[in-house]
This record gives structure tokens, sequence and C-alpha cells, in this order.
């Protein structure tokens, strides 16, 4: 069973979680009308070297005060730092145990990167959203940017009431953080409008190495690298309406 919709700020190459959502809904919006955060996951993520510390990497961002996603760009020297992160992953994941099956995968996506004409960060993030998908086999559902909607409201609650009008959704898939919080959602009111809000239950996973991952929100890359796509079955499987 899949939901009609979710909504997440877009994120660069994300943690398995984000993509086992993304996997379950026939519509996914990318939140890119809201503020930029930075240092957060829209523009970097976790990976591991190959002497077991973590290490992040970031695509640098223009002058980004207060602007929202959609309006923010990668800075000048984007294409040098992604050929950094390119070396990154080479040198800490070559000798990683699924390395043979993804990682060249891995390495074209950000080679790709390198000879992109667009740099806005949050098209740069929904690519890497779908390259993942890619990576893992997983049928993608329509990806969207909020952006792309005219009208839209600003208030959260009547955001997502609007989206799911526009995408014709009467169920919504959320996350484990947002489960049963109306400080994060004004479920009630929602709901009122006629769309059922769901919530992805929090599980641990029977190998405690890649609960351990998960839990310091490492890439999908390194968790496929490290532990083969059958984790991603096992958490989408996991994941019940």
């Amino acid at each position: 069973m899949k939901a009609d919709l979710a909504i997440h700020q877009p994120h660069f190459l994300p943690w398995l979680p984000y993509i086992a959502r993304v996997a379950r809904v026939k519509h996914f919006v990318a939140l890119d009308n809201v503020t930029f955060r930075k240092n957060y996951y829209q523009n970097r993520t976790r990976l591991r070297t190959s002497n077991g510390s973590d290490i992040w990497v970031t695509l640098p961002v223009q002058n980004s005060s207060r602007r929202l996603i959609c309006d923010t760009y990668l800075g000048n020297n984007a294409s040098h730092v992604i050929k950094k992160i390119y070396r990154t992953v080479e040198q800490n994941y070559s000798k990683a145990p699924f390395a043979e099956q993804y990682l060249d995968q891995c390495l074209d996506f950000l080679t790709q990167l390198t000879l992109s004409t667009d740099y806005s960060l949050s098209q740069i993030a929904i690519e890497s959203i779908k390259f993942s998908m890619r990576l893992l086999n997983i049928e993608q559902p329509k990806i969207l940017r909020c952006s792309s909607f005219k009208g839209v409201p600003s208030s959260r609650s009547e955001r997502i009431t609007f989206l799911a009008e526009e995408v014709g959704a009467s169920t919504m898939l959320n996350g484990w953080g947002a489960s049963g919080n109306e400080a994060v959602h004004d479920i009630s009111n929602i709901e009122k409008s006629g769309l059922t809000m769901l919530f992805s239950e929090k599980f641990e996973f029977s190998n405690s190495s890649v609960w351990r991952d998960i839990c310091g929100g490492k890439s999908v890359i390194h968790t496929v690298l490290y532990h083969g796509s059958d984790v991603v079955n096992e958490l989408i499987c996991a994941t019940k309406l």
C-alpha cells in the first residue's frame, strides 16, 4: 500500500528513512519554498572515512541569508567542491563491502553534477533523491517542487491541504518525528479537510550496525556501500501505514 503524498524539504543525498518514505508514496513534494537552513541536510550529508570516522561533505552556497531554498544556488567553486566529494567517496569507499556493485554508480552521479549547468540547490538535492532511488532500484513517485505551484499558502496546515488538493491526495505519510505531534502539524484541522494523516512507525533493524548508521544520520550511499540493498527492502517493508 502506498500513501498519496509526502512533503519534505529537499536534502542532498539523504539518509535511508528519507528515501524509504519517498518510496511509500505516489507523490512527493519537495518543500523548497521555505527558508534555507544553513549547515543542515539541505546542502550536506554525512559519510564515513575508511578509518571509521564520520565526515560531513557540504555543497557550498552563495549568500543564503533569509533566502528560500528554491532561490539558493551553489557558489562559484561548486564544480571544484563536487570533485572533492568525488575523491572523498572514491578514496573512502573503494574497499567497502558492496563497492563492486554500487561505487561506480555513485561516482558517475557525482561526475554528472560537475557537468551540470543548473546549480540550483533545490534541483541538485532533488536529483540526488532520484539518483538514490535509481541506485536502489526503487520505483520513483511523481516528484514535484513546491515552488512550481502558484498561490501556495504560507501557513503549514493550509499549505498541506492545498498541496493535497492539487495532487488529488486523500492520505499523507509523515516521518517518525511528526507522529502525533500537534506542534508539527495541526492534525485535527488538516483531517477536517478530508486528508488522512499517516505516520511511519519507528523500529529497530535486526542488524545493529545498520541501525547505528541510521541513528548517525549517514547518507543512503554509505548505507548501501556498506550493507547492500537488502537493508532498504527491510526498512520499506517495516514502514507500516
